[in-house]
């Protein structure tokens, strides 16, 4: 094995470090995980992004470096993250990230802060087709600033009650929508718009 191979083994374990939660839940520690991308002539070699990006702007990204046009009757929700690959771009695209719990809306993240109007704590074992109210819920809501708190150790809802409110009304709409238009297609009376 060499010492790349032994290094990226390493690397990737499946530890979240830091980061509260683990695999399948929609604290930090759940959905952040490293990326390596090697393209030699586009990517700079030995340059680091600390930018999110999720899985969902694999397809915009893969589409445009095939010359392809996203299909224009759905909503498509990922971007084109190339310029974050090759450093043009110094910002994530995103203005809004949305975390899902098998198939509920579960916190969103905009900007620094992260607002989580309830969790599921539970990750393995559970029947996916039964609710399962989490002990944790009851301490609902929950906000982090994730530039001071990547941990999400401190809930600042009580600090806070301006950018509470507006995460909410937020969450909300983004329920709203996927309930009027869970397809996403443009054509559908209720379709989300970006």
């Amino acid at each position: 094995m060499s010492i790349a191979e032994a290094r990226l083994r390493k690397f990737n374990n499946g530890s979240p470090g830091r980061l509260r939660g683990r695999k399948g839940q929609s604290y930090e520690g759940g959905f952040r995980v490293p990326m390596i991308a090697h393209w030699p002539g586009m990517i700079p070699a030995g340059t680091v992004c600390g930018e999110p990006a999720m899985n969902i702007d694999f397809f915009p990204l893969c589409l445009s470096l095939a010359g392809l046009e996203l299909p224009d009757d759905r909503i498509i929700d990922g971007k084109n993250i190339l310029g974050l690959l090759t450093g043009k771009e110094k910002k994530s695209p995103h203005d809004l990230f949305c975390f899902y719990h098998n198939e509920g809306l579960e916190a969103i993240r905009a900007g620094k802060w992260k607002y989580i109007p309830k969790i599921n704590t539970y990750v393995s074992s559970v029947p996916m087709d039964k609710k399962w109210p989490s002990e944790g819920s009851k301490n609902a809501p929950w906000l982090y600033n994730l530039e001071t708190d990547p941990g999400e150790c401190y809930n600042l809802k009580d600090d806070h009650p301006d950018v509470i409110k507006r995460m909410d009304a937020i969450f909300k709409e983004w329920e709203k929508q996927m309930e009027q238009n869970p397809g996403g297609w443009k054509k559908t009376a209720g379709a989300r718009t970006h």
